[in-house]
């Protein structure tokens, strides 16, 4: 039992720093002894994600929540991992019975509204998100996220408020700079769009394709002062 413990606490602190693989593979070993044990289904589960493994993530955390049918934080991690394989409606499921375990659970809530964005169900995920923001007005994700929906609604004004709003909250915020910026790119105003991009690659650098598209609006405004720095 100490040398079971002693393997979990190496595996804890190398999950803690980043090191996913390597605690996966302790956490594995150490079920092998205790193919029951809710604690190290729930690791393995939530390991997997990190390392984007979403079909062994969801197998894991199905396998949690039959044992451990409270455990809030597997049932998010497990709404999250079918998200990312596009089962919107499963993630829905998950989330409102994560719900009902906890009404006040704000995350499930704005989940459940980003998969109705996803399946285009626009006035279901509006209804959600203003609802949030009623109750918590300085929440600048949600914020974010109803701007998500009113951008694919092609509403880019409403869009745009609300992509402002999250930014007022949350100065450094740069999703929301890059969907703005988005915004701005699609309605042909590049040079806003630039602005906005390289301040995202300022706050947070090489942001998914954040380089590529300061290239791209650089050669449609053919400004190419700084340009050694994207090469």
């Amino acid at each position: 039992m100490q040398n079971f413990q002693n393997l979990l606490d190496k595996a804890l602190k190398l999950h803690k720093d980043n090191e996913i693989k390597k605690a996966l593979k302790i956490y594995l070993e150490l079920l092998n002894d205790q193919k029951d044990n809710s604690k190290l289904l729930y690791l393995i589960g939530t390991a997997y994600i990190q390392i984007n493994k979403y079909e062994l993530a969801i197998e894991f955390l199905k396998k949690n929540i039959l044992i451990d049918k409270n455990n809030l934080a597997a049932y998010n991690n497990l709404g999250g991992a079918l998200q990312e394989l596009n089962k919107f409606e499963d993630a829905i499921k998950i989330y409102n019975k994560l719900f009902q375990l906890d009404p006040n659970h704000l995350q499930a809530q704005n989940n459940i509204a980003n998969c109705f964005t996803k399946l285009k169900k626009f006035d279901a995920a509006i209804k959600i998100y203003k609802n949030l923001i009623k109750n918590n007005p300085n929440d600048y994700v949600v914020y974010n996220n109803l701007g998500n929906a009113y951008k694919e609604m092609n509403h880019d004004e409403d869009a745009i408020y609300n992509y402002n709003k999250s930014i007022k909250l949350k100065s450094d915020y740069f999703i929301a700079y890059k969907n703005l910026g988005d915004i701005h790119k699609k309605r042909n105003r590049y040079k806003e769009s630039l602005n906005l991009y390289n301040l995202v690659n300022k706050i947070k650098p090489g942001y998914k394709d954040i380089v590529s598209n300061i290239i791209q609006m650089k050669m449609a405004i053919c400004e190419w002062s700084d340009y050694e720095n994207y090469i």
